[in-house]
């Protein structure tokens, strides 16, 4: 998967789409990011999701500030990356296979020390 396709199939499943609407990136982004807001005050999971979705939804959705740099774009990669191996992980302790999620988790915390390594000052 591309690193800009990593979060598509989430975003699909939380914005309702069907698979075969073609809708844009963009829009369905905008339609996910809104319906994890509406839900997270009733549902726990909805809220750990929309706590980690909220940034990369907003950016694919457009809503960005303006005069982001070279590094901005580094650090959104890697936070997509983040926000994606989280939602894999969501599914996987739910369906039970938890050999899948620790080796998730383990993937979650090889990818954020390098975020933190090299983004965070």
């Amino acid at each position: 998967m591309a690193g800009d396709d990593i979060l598509i199939v989430p975003i699909r499943r939380l914005a309702g789409a069907r698979d075969d609407e073609d809708t844009a990136a963009d829009v369905l982004a905008g339609r996910a990011v809104d319906a994890l807001a509406a839900a997270a005050p009733g549902s726990d999971r909805a809220t750990r999701l929309y706590g980690v979705l909220r940034r990369p939804l907003e950016r694919r959705a457009g809503r960005r500030p303006a005069g982001a740099t070279p590094e901005d774009a580094l650090a959104e990669r890697l936070e997509d990356r983040l926000a994606a191996i989280v939602v894999a992980m969501e599914d996987a302790r739910e369906a039970g296979d938890d050999r899948r999620a620790d080796a998730l988790h383990a993937r979650y915390i090889e990818l954020a020390t390098t975020y933190v390594t090299r983004l965070v000052k």
